[in-house]
């Protein structure tokens, strides 16, 4: 499902849309050029999502300690991804999309992550 969001660049302040799994990806502005990650702008709102997990959220859930614990095996043994060491953002994004993309995959994350959030 596509949720967009509205964002700006970092760099130059020129309003976009973001999809909101992407949040947190980097990304090349349209206007300046630069590779940088969009920001939601102060007062800006994102949309009710279900299940889905943005990008940012997903890199926090695989490489923070108490997080990861949890969260690699179920990755491993449950949906069949392994996450490369060291974390790398370029390689981790077509797993964050797989799983976003597969609704099963998608709800299990989500739930194991809100057990560890809670």
């Amino acid at each position: 499902m596509k949720l967009p969001v509205s964002t700006i660049c970092p760099s130059c302040n020129t309003p976009s849309y973001t999809e909101y799994i992407d949040l947190g990806a980097a990304t090349k502005c349209s206007a300046c050029g630069e590779h940088t990650v969009q920001k939601v702008p102060l007062g800006g709102t994102t949309p009710v999502t279900g299940y889905e997990i943005r990008f940012a959220d997903f890199i926090h859930l695989v490489s923070y300690s108490p997080y990861k614990s949890e969260i690699l095996p179920l990755l491993a043994e449950k949906l069949g991804y392994t996450i490369p060491e060291p974390l790398d953002p370029d390689a981790l994004y077509p797993i964050h999309c797989k799983i976003q993309n597969n609704s099963e995959a998608r709800y299990m994350l989500y739930q194991a992550a809100m057990t560890l959030w809670r």
